[in-house]
């Protein structure tokens, strides 16, 4: 397995990545449903840009052509970025994520990013687990609705040193 930065490439693989998570987690997905090729093309596009333009760190593991899990951090403001981690079910507690994670922060403190925030369903209790044990806190909450149910977001921080 290798972890490696996002490339031009990886459309395809990315694209089958998020479909096959889609099915493992649709609750925790931001999506509606599963994503339209369209929209997954124009966020693939997006993601490159960002790349390039120094707005975006993103790093998948990858083996044999398989994107087994994504991490990206995007700037919002000034210092500031938020990060979005998924992976393959099947490689969960197996710190695939960690490694991805670390591999994103380092990428992401040469651009610049020094303060990174996740939002996490409350309910998500493995992804609030992973978070904390990597060194983010919880600064706060909100609630959502999404698919006609409310939900509360734990938001967590991290100071990248």
């Amino acid at each position: 397995m290798k972890i490696r930065q996002l490339e031009d490439g990886d459309m395809d693989a990315l694209l089958r990545f998020i479909s096959d998570s889609y099915d493992d987690y649709p609750v925790f997905m931001w999506f509606n449903s599963k994503p339209p090729k369209e929209n997954m093309e124009r966020i693939f596009y997006n993601k490159i840009k960002g790349l390039g333009s120094r707005l975006l760190a993103d790093f998948v593991a990858e083996e044999g052509g398989v994107i087994l899990g994504e991490c990206e951090i995007v700037r919002t403001y000034g210092e500031c970025g938020v990060v979005g981690i998924m992976i393959r079910k099947e490689f969960g507690r197996k710190r695939l994520g960690t490694k991805l994670l670390d591999s994103a922060i380092e990428s992401a403190k040469e651009i610049g990013i020094l303060r990174i925030s996740a939002e996490v369903m409350a309910e998500n209790e493995p992804a609030l687990r992973f978070f904390i044990v990597n060194g983010f806190r919880p600064v706060g909450s909100r609630a959502i609705e999404r698919k006609g149910k409310q939900h509360n977001m734990a938001i967590l921080e991290r100071t990248v040193k």
